[in-house]
């Protein structure tokens, strides 16, 4: 992202990654589906890959994996492209604040995820 001050929230940039969910609209009834997948394929493309990356290296990362996943027993996939948002907005905000990664979670022990 070149210009990272063009995005107001976390939300815009996790919108134009097409990393959130459809809404499904109709009176009373609100329902969420699948991730929009606007924007940029590669970029989501690399996301994820990171995110499965960061699994083994970072604590934090594991950590927000293991809450989504109740322990890494459902929804790993979910968790998966979850994480990546997650981590677009972190990096965004380290762009547009241009501060770098602070991480105090130590590293987890090794894994199957």
């Amino acid at each position: 992202m070149p210009q990272p001050q063009r995005f107001d929230n976390g939300k815009q940039v996790s919108a134009y990654a097409g990393l959130v969910p459809k809404q499904f609209q109709s009176g009373d009834t609100d329902r969420k589906g699948r991730i929009t997948r606007r924007g940029p394929a590669l970029l989501r493309k690399l996301l994820v890959e990171c995110a499965w990356v960061m699994l083994r290296y970072n604590g934090w990362a594991r950590a927000v994996y293991l809450r989504l996943t109740h322990g890494g027993k459902t929804h790993k996939k979910q968790a998966i492209v979850a994480l990546a948002r997650k981590l677009l907005v972190r990096c965004w905000a380290m762009l547009r604040d241009r501060t770098p990664w602070r991480d105090n979670t130590p590293a987890p022990a090794a894994m199957t995820p």
